[in-house]
């Protein structure tokens, strides 16, 4: 310790100048330190740094990436930027480090955006991002009409279509046509399809539906629940919109025992077919021929009418329904005779009529709705929904047969264009539902007013209420064409069948069709026989309704 001697003010003074001796001491010091470790820091590094702004964004938004951050050697040059977005798309070349590149991701996920800096001395720095995309926003243009096609996961090629309206507010005929479902208590595994008629699309672009529908299902009487959901969910990478979601199918037993089978819930995606413009315009008249779930050839055929306004003579040559409570599995057929289309395009018609099935008197019960849909991927006019036929015995004992709902398409057969004139005179050919060749002969009138002559040889006519099968003839002296192209008669005689006096009723009616494939003058619609005896013991005969279609074969 230095001992300082003297007055208060030599001692304040000397304190002073220690002070500054040490605060001086300290400064050099400190500056000699940092001169040394500046001296001894190493050169800096080749560093690719990335950066993306947004970080999370939305599909169908735009995204910028940014590399101005990357470190250089002093002196050193880039040879190359490369940046690759992580979704496939192709890697882009940056002219600088200043460039701010721009992106829009069409579906979402998380994508590793990945950068590539290399120097001129050929040396390489990557850096990663990643990018977080969300579903897009809500579209304020709903997806355009017409036909989507996509996958599930249990079907992984066509496995979902649906038509967008022509108003773009709903989906419609939405089908799946495979779905596996697991059954408890049993454990096995079945296969049934989904369809369901219309979905409407919600402001925001999301959707979901339940429909439920009763029917027969392995045997059982059942209730079928279809589960559809979703929302829009930007576009492919081809620029087609697209649509993603949930679908699941319940099948509950009705009776005993119970039983429950389900798909679980699966998800879908679709997109928009390449397609014509899809005109909202009503469809042109002429033949339609089509498939349904049952028959994959030529299932479904009509005519549009020549005013374009309603469908008519609808056949189905051949319907599976499922009975109860045996089980059986039988054959019929359904026709409707005319449906009227809608200023919208939608169209739907129940159809009733009285008969003998499986010889039995019933009544058969026709539903078909659905949609014109525009134009299909070749072109022609198509359209599509649903169709059902039911049969209930109307004895003893009780039996209900149904084919439960089942999806249909058909499209505009290739054909002249069609006449609005009454057919010209001739002799005409056709067939009918019993008679594939010759079983329906006529002639139109020199003056085109009226069919005459009609003839069906062969008429094959179930009885009750002894359930027996017997044949006759039906014949028509003539029948009245009126302007609009329509016809109908029903006609009456009294005679002899198998021994009794009887009392036969002939109904035949339809339309003139315009032109056929090959340029034919064609009508076609419903012919029916039937035979009451008029002494005991009392027996009634139908052939119940039939459709017939014929075409002009000669003068």
């Amino acid at each position: 310790m230095i001992a300082i001697a003297g007055s208060r003010r030599t001692r304040f003074v000397f304190a002073v100048l220690l002070a500054f001796v040490m605060t001086c001491g300290t400064l050099l010091t400190g500056s000699g330190r940092a001169d040394a470790r500046t001296a001894a820091a190493k050169p800096a590094k080749l560093k690719a740094v990335l950066t993306v702004s947004p970080k999370t964004t939305r599909a169908g938004q735009r995204v910028t990436a940014s590399v101005k951050k990357s470190v250089l050697p002093k002196g050193d040059k880039v040879k190359s930027i490369r940046l690759n977005w992580g979704d496939h798309t192709k890697t882009v070349v940056l002219a600088s480090l200043k460039a701010k590149p721009k992106h829009r991701y069409s579906r979402p996920g998380r994508y590793t955006v990945l950068l590539v800096l290399t120097d001129k001395h050929k040396k390489v720095a990557r850096a990663k991002w990643v990018e977080k995309v969300l579903p897009a926003k809500t579209s304020p243009t709903p997806p355009p009409s017409g036909s989507y096609t996509g996958t599930d996961a249990q079907n992984l090629i066509g496995g979902v279509t649906f038509y967008v309206s022509a108003d773009r507010a709903s989906l419609q005929e939405v089908r799946v046509p495979l779905m596996k479902v697991a059954c408890v208590p049993d454990g096995a595994s079945v296969f049934d399809q989904l369809q369901v008629p219309s979905v409407a699309l919600h402001p925001d672009g999301s959707f979901t539906s339940t429909t439920t529908q009763t029917g027969v299902f392995s045997g059982h009487p059942a209730t079928f629940t279809y589960l559809f959901s979703g929302h829009l969910n930007g576009t492919t990478s081809s620029g087609a919109q697209q649509l993603s979601g949930t679908l699941r199918e319940n099948i509950h037993y009705t009776d005993i025992p119970a039983r429950d089978c389900t798909s679980d819930d699966q998800p879908w995606t679709a997109a928009r077919d390449s397609q014509p413009a899809q005109p909202t315009t009503a469809p042109p008249s002429g033949s339609y021929t089509g498939t349904d779930a049952q028959n994959l050839i030529g299932g479904v055929t009509f005519y549009v009418s020549a005013d374009s306004a309603s469908l008519q003579d609808l056949t189905v040559p051949l319907m599976k329904v499922a009975c109860v409570p045996d089980g059986a599995s039988v054959f019929d057929q359904l026709q409707v005779a005319s449906v009227a289309l809608h200023p919208d395009g939608s169209f739907t018609s129940t159809t009733t009529q009285t008969g003998v099935f499986s010889g039995h008197p019933a009544t058969f019960t026709y539903l078909f709705s659905g949609n014109v849909h525009g134009l299909s991927l070749t072109g022609s006019a198509r359209l599509a929904g649903t169709l059902r036929e039911d049969v209930d015995y109307t004895d003893s004992p009780s039996r209900h047969c149904t084919s439960d709902d089942q999806p249909w398409t058909a499209t505009r057969d290739n054909q002249p264009a069609q006449p609005t004139t009454a057919p010209p005179s001739g002799s005409y050919t056709g067939t009918d539902a019993q008679n594939l060749i010759g079983g329906v002969t006529f002639h139109v009138a020199a003056d085109s007013a009226s069919l005459q002559d009609l003839k069906v040889p062969l008429m094959k006519v179930g009885c009750l209420p002894d359930g027996a099968n017997v044949f006759s003839q039906l014949q028509v002296a003539s029948v009245a064409l009126h302007p609009d192209g329509s016809f109908t008669s029903t006609t009456t005689q009294t005679g002899v069948f198998s021994g009794h006096p009887a009392t036969f009723t002939y109904l035949f009616s339809g339309n003139v069709h315009g032109l056929s494939l090959t340029g034919s003058a064609r009508l076609a619609g419903t012919l029916r026989e039937n035979v009451d005896y008029t002494d005991s013991p009392s027996r009634h005969c139908t052939s119940d309704d039939q459709p017939w279609t014929a075409t002009r074969t000669g003068p």
